[in-house]
């Protein structure tokens, strides 16, 4: 906690302009400085930053800990110069984005929290005693410290719309994501007259939901019905229903270094 205190306030004192009260000193170099103090793992699974939604009930059954696993944040910052995150779309298709962001554009972003006084709020919704869901939440770690705060620990609602605002403009280039490759997650179920249905063919799709079911394991699933399985993923309820051979199933998507959580990559 000292080392992240003497960062934060060497990162004041610069942007405060205190060089600038001693004219004879030679001129410091913004980016060297930031390239010392604000660091991270460069790792794909590495996240530099979240701003996410939390739902703190989520583990009270297993089926909605498993959704609540599969979904996608809505802005991630990962260590090897990515950001992911969620926008609204008239085709829920083109609702998931991905960008490149270079170092600078990242240690911007972080600094910018830093003199908005993150480090000033804490994470508490998780010890409410009637644990809520919905919660927003962010999440920054850099330089070995990882820091959460929520709504509940003195963030306020603007703040935390703005640092999403900021996060999903922070790539240059965004790109519509599609994935290639994803766990599948196969559970069976009685049919549920309220929920909507679709006729799964194995012969056809190349995957086999009873036999995914069956083995009582995910599996790995790469080619084009990883883009069938993602359109129905976006475009209709995490409780549609899939009809096989008489037997009824509900899928879940995981993919690593994407969704909130994910076993990695077989």
């Amino acid at each position: 906690m000292r080392r992240l205190l003497f960062i934060i306030v060497l990162i004041t004192l610069i942007m405060s302009g205190c060089r600038g009260e001693t004219p004879e000193a030679p001129p410091v170099d913004d980016s060297d400085f930031y390239n010392m103090v604000i660091q991270w793992s460069d790792s794909a699974s590495h996240i530099i930053f979240q701003a996410d939604r939390i739902n703190y009930r989520a583990d009270q059954a297993d089926f909605d800990n498993r959704v609540n696993r599969a979904a996608i944040p809505a802005c991630t910052i990962y260590g090897d110069g990515r950001v992911v995150w969620t926008v609204q779309s008239d085709d829920p298709l083109n609702s998931v984005l991905i960008g490149p962001v270079d170092p600078p554009r990242i240690r911007s972003f972080v600094n910018h929290l830093v003199l908005q006084d993150i480090y000033n709020y804490i994470q508490l919704g998780d010890l409410e005693s009637e644990r809520p869901s919905g919660v927003e939440t962010l999440r920054l770690n850099v330089n070995d410290v990882e820091h959460n705060v929520d709504i509940y620990g003195g963030m306020t609602a603007p703040f935390y719309y703005d640092t999403l605002e900021r996060c999903q403009l922070l790539s240059p280039r965004p790109q519509i994501y599609r994935p290639d490759a994803v766990w599948l997650y196969v559970q069976e179920q009685p049919y549920d007259s309220s929920a909507p249905s679709i006729i799964w063919e194995p012969a056809v799709t190349g995957v086999d939901l009873a036999a995914i079911a069956d083995g009582g394991e995910p599996r790995w699933i790469e080619g084009r019905v990883v883009h069938l399985l993602w359109a129905y993923r976006l475009r209709s309820s995490e409780r549609l229903q899939y009809s096989q051979d008489e037997r009824n199933f509900v899928v879940i998507l995981e993919i690593p270094d994407i969704t909130r959580q994910s076993r990695p990559k077989p």
